[in-house]
């Protein structure tokens, strides 16, 4: 055990992204473990469009943290294909944007390019702005001990042992799983549990404005010869691509003198393309959509199944 830890701490969350310290916040009997900082909300530029929704759960969150004065917006959603910007997509598109994305092999996500909405409406509130005012929060509960600032390194699911990557050792009763169904499967050393779970890789990619989106907020490229995947544009004039490495390689080799790349960020399991039904292991609950390996999980339902642990 690390030094200065106390023994009595028997409960723990993994992970301190977003999700991760929305169950540290409901949770304050339990520590969190994982490395400050390392999330899609601490990227050098935004991993493209990434809102809060608005629901009853959202909005009480935002009220309970005194984010609450922070106004609703309508992001308008389009599509671009036969060359031109439209308001809506074919179920067929739909479908070849999901081959696209995720391959051929499992049946499409509903959740999928934004469920085909052409409007949704979140918050003003940043998820950056809402990562930074929880971890503030979290850090200031008065219970000694409640961020360790490292990863856990394995887990002994019989013993039920965490061991971090500087070989501290803590026992658990219980534990709230943030982290993605395949790591989690990799660290209890279930190989075969963790090769179920299907990712691709996801690069983003900071540029020159390449495309007038109008009055969109963000837009879908659903044609399977498009390589960007989505565009959005950005408070400081550029844009977000978001692509494959294929996509990234193509734009970084172009002839096109209008494609200039400023920044990317490549992340390898960012895309899950497929569905597995997770069977939790005993005492440990996975929160999240990547926990659960279920696309359609927002932050509203994270924060409903935490509260459920309350009780």
């Amino acid at each position: 055990m690390l030094r200065g830890y106390s023994c009595r701490m028997n409960k723990f969350i993994l992970g301190s992204g977003i999700n991760g310290l929305i169950a540290g916040y409901y949770l304050p009997g339990y520590t969190i473990i994982g490395k400050i900082n390392h999330s899609q909300e601490s990227a050098e530029f935004p991993l493209g469009p990434r809102f809060l929704h608005f629901n009853k759960h959202t909005a009480q969150l935002l009220c309970d943290l005194g984010l609450d004065d922070c106004n609703l917006k309508t992001l308008k959603i389009g599509y671009f294909y036969n060359g031109s910007l439209h308001d809506e997509v074919s179920e067929k598109l739909a479908i070849e944007y999901f081959k696209k994305t995720r391959g051929d092999h499992t049946t499409k996500f509903d959740s999928a390019m934004s469920g085909g909405k052409k409007s949704i409406t979140v918050f003003k509130t940043t998820m950056q702005q809402l990562y930074d005012k929880l971890l503030k929060r979290v850090s200031n509960i008065v219970i000694s001990n409640r961020l360790i600032d490292e990863n856990v390194y394995a887990i002994n699911e019989i013993s039920k042992v965490l061991i971090t990557e500087s070989r501290a050792r803590f026992s658990y009763k219980k534990l709230v799983s943030t982290i993605p169904a395949n790591v989690f499967f990799r660290l209890i050393r279930s190989p075969i549990m963790a090769a179920q779970f299907e990712t691709k890789e996801k690069v983003f990619v900071r540029s020159r404005k390449i495309l007038d989106l109008e009055d969109y907020d963000y837009v879908y490229f659903p044609e399977a010869n498009e390589i960007i995947h989505r565009l959005g544009n950005t408070d400081t004039g550029s844009q977000i691509i978001e692509t494959d490495d294929f996509g990234y390689r193509a734009l970084a080799y172009s002839q096109d003198k209008d494609i200039v790349i400023y920044g990317s960020i490549r992340l390898p399991n960012a895309q899950m393309t497929n569905k597995v039904d997770v069977i939790e292991p005993n005492d440990v609950k996975f929160i999240g959509r990547y926990a659960c390996w279920n696309h359609s999980k927002k932050i509203g339902e994270v924060i409903s199944d935490v509260k459920d642990l309350c009780n």
